[in-house]
């Protein structure tokens, strides 16, 4: 997980150096479940890099490492497809399928397409990651979202992340499960917005 906060970070660099990005510009950070996971490492990591972090359907710790170490192992062995039946069950919150099919099944055949290799790395990454010890240290402004109906991270995750870092928030999205900003994009984006405009406006 180190290693995709410093990937981040590297191609912060480098849009700061072409130009593309001012160097006195803030920048925000958002990011779902692994995106999120990153987000939390880059705010361990790279301290005051960013003005806002928003870890959305994420946690300090997701799952166990022995649970993403077997699907490590078995993403790479027999595909992503593999995947799409369980992640349908979890990322989801109550009759979404059914009310929105294509949204649902684009994000999954994302899923079924991805590379295996790539998949199963990622999974290593999670595998690895707890920093439910070092959250003390992140002092960037922070939200967590979680969706009021996620199984992989609980709105208890959100809570427990906002409450033991320096300067923390938490939301619920209400009809969502692991994917809140897909399930209720206008919910998620009014929190977002909220948070960068105040909570993670530029300190001085």
């Amino acid at each position: 997980m180190a290693e995709l906060a410093s990937a981040v970070v590297a191609l912060l660099e480098r849009l700061r150096a072409d130009g593309t990005i001012a160097a006195e510009t803030p920048v925000y950070y958002a990011g779902v479940s692994i995106g999120g996971a990153t987000g939390i490492q880059l705010g361990h990591d790279h301290p005051g890099l960013f003005s806002g972090l928003a870890i959305i359907c994420s946690a300090a710790k997701i799952g166990t490492p022995q649970g993403w170490t077997d699907r490590a192992e078995l993403g790479a062995k027999a595909g992503t497809p593999t995947m799409v039946a369980g992640s349908a069950e979890r990322w989801f919150g109550p009759g979404f399928i059914e009310s929105h099919p294509v949204v649902s099944a684009d994000l999954l055949h994302t899923l079924q397409d991805a590379d295996r290799f790539s998949y199963a790395h990622a999974c290593a990454a999670l595998a690895g990651f707890d920093l439910t010890s070092g959250l003390g240290s992140i002092t960037d402004p922070l939200l967590a979202i979680a969706g009021a109906h996620d199984v992989v991270c609980p709105p208890s995750d959100a809570e427990f992340l906002a409450a033991h870092v320096a300067n923390g928030r938490s939301a619920v999205v209400e009809p969502a499960a692991h994917l809140a900003p897909a399930e209720d994009p206008e919910a998620t984006a009014a929190l977002l917005i909220d948070f960068f405009t105040t909570q993670g406006a530029p300190r001085g």
